[in-house]
């Protein structure tokens, strides 16, 4: 808080903004500052950020620009972490002057040195610096991941650390380490700062394998564990089961064929075929045929594991019936371009053949406007005077490409606004095109 008081001395006078380059290449940039733009903080190998006079800075954005770099302005009128800070040194010394610092119970990795250090050094002249010098983010955070830490969570209305933490990780290249991969997430977003944002978080740190006490979560409901989801719309579980279930013996599973075959032998007496599925000559002793039996045994539970985690194809043939005869009335819809083509006189003939009433409607460029389309489809239904079986669309044949948007077929725009426009009409029967 007195940090924040001071601040308002440097209000007005600077800014800061967000540069998605490494801050070497920043650096760079700002030697053409002479000094009035500094490396304000290092959040990530690409993310940093800069503060400085507020004419330098947009200067600096408008150049980012041109070269296709993003920077955005943060949304602040003083410069932290730049010259502008020394300015307000002896106050924040002097407000700052009774903080006597404690020893914590709690790691503290410093943002300002960029590694541990003792609370006991938090004193005031430690916080001038903390607000005066680079935030060396990037540093910190690859010392935690240095020391085997891999869940960073950021407690804050809004995330804006998680992508430099996320980042860094990926460059330290962390994932295929003992620990594993790094796991970083926030906790409130903005306009979602409600008790289900926060349960979602819990949610999403459990998924990434953050240990949760579930119980102080929802203290008294009696919660549990509940199945992971089913795949969708075959109501089939794809998970990966716990290889403990598959070690449980019987015959099931990959190995059922081979252990038929090894009880089959022992059932029947069959001496040689018990010696050449187990891997032994007939003649060997106990001492040899034992330890072969584990072997053989621990191979077809590897391999039962190994298979009930792959995936198989099962094709079952339909029940063949007579085949379904189109019956009632039909709506037949052509292209007007396309009205003596011989494929839709044939699809005519053969609905009259199998006993089907059609009534033909030959479309324009026109009703490809679905209201114009829906209308005529509402009339034709009208006149009909009673219910249509089927609507049947030939319009796919006119491979004329459209007036106005010459890439698209008109058979293809005239399907699309049938597809529409039958919904719109009231038209719910079966649906058809070629």
């Amino acid at each position: 808080a007195l940090r924040s008081k001071a601040l308002r001395a440097l209000s007005g006078r600077g800014g800061m903004g967000s540069v998605a380059l490494p801050a070497t290449e920043v650096g760079e940039w700002l030697s053409e500052w002479d000094g009035r733009l500094s490396v304000a903080a290092v959040n990530g190998p690409a993310s940093t950020v800069v503060s400085g006079d507020a004419g330098a800075l947009d200067e600096l954005l408008e150049r980012a620009e041109e070269r296709g770099v993003r920077a955005r302005r943060v949304p602040v009128d003083y410069a932290s972490h730049s010259a502008h800070v020394e300015d307000i040194h002896g106050q924040l010394r002097a407000e700052l002057a009774e903080l006597t610092p404690r020893r914590a119970d709690v790691p503290f990795y410093s943002t300002v040195t960029g590694d541990l250090l003792e609370t006991t050094a938090l004193d005031a002249e430690y916080w001038y610096r903390n607000l005066r010098q680079t935030v060396e983010f990037e540093k910190a955070t690859r010392a935690l991941l240095d020391a085997g830490f891999r869940f960073f969570v950021e407690p804050s209305a809004h995330p804006v650390l998680t992508f430099g933490v996320q980042e860094t990780a990926d460059a330290a290249g962390v994932a295929d380490s003992g620990q594993g991969p790094a796991v970083a997430l926030g906790t409130l977003r903005r306009d979602d700062g409600g008790p289900d944002r926060m349960l979602l978080s819990l949610g999403e740190a459990w998924a990434g394998g953050l240990r949760l006490d579930w119980g102080r979560v929802f203290p008294g409901a009696g919660g549990g564990h509940v199945a992971l989801p089913t795949y969708a719309f075959q109501r089939a579980s794809y998970w990966l089961q716990d290889p403990d279930g598959a070690r449980g013996g019987g015959t099931g599973g990959a190995g059922g064929a081979d252990q038929d075959g090894f009880w089959e032998a022992i059932g029947g007496g069959d001496l040689d075929r018990l010696a050449s599925t187990i891997g032994v000559g007939p003649d060997d002793p106990l001492s040899v045929v034992l330890p072969a039996l584990t072997d053989w045994r621990t191979r077809r539970q590897e391999r039962s594991v190994v298979d009930s985690w792959r995936y198989r194809l099962d094709w079952r043939a339909l029940p063949e019936g007579a085949p379904a005869a189109p019956s009632g009335t039909w709506l037949v819809l052509s292209s007007a371009a396309d009205a003596e083509d011989p494929r839709s006189a044939g699809c005519l003939r053969a609905l009259a053949t199998a006993g089907a009433v059609t009534l033909r409607l030959l479309l324009t460029e026109a009703d490809t406007d679905r209201a114009t389309l829906a209308a005529r489809l509402a009339e034709t239904v009208d006149a009909v005077g009673g219910p249509v079986a089927g609507v049947l669309s030939l319009l796919g044949l006119d491979e004329n490409p459209h007036p106005v948007h010459t890439t698209v077929p008109m058979g293809t725009a005239l399907n699309l606004a049938l597809a529409q426009a039958l919904g719109d009409a009231g038209v719910a029967v079966s649906y058809t095109h070629l």
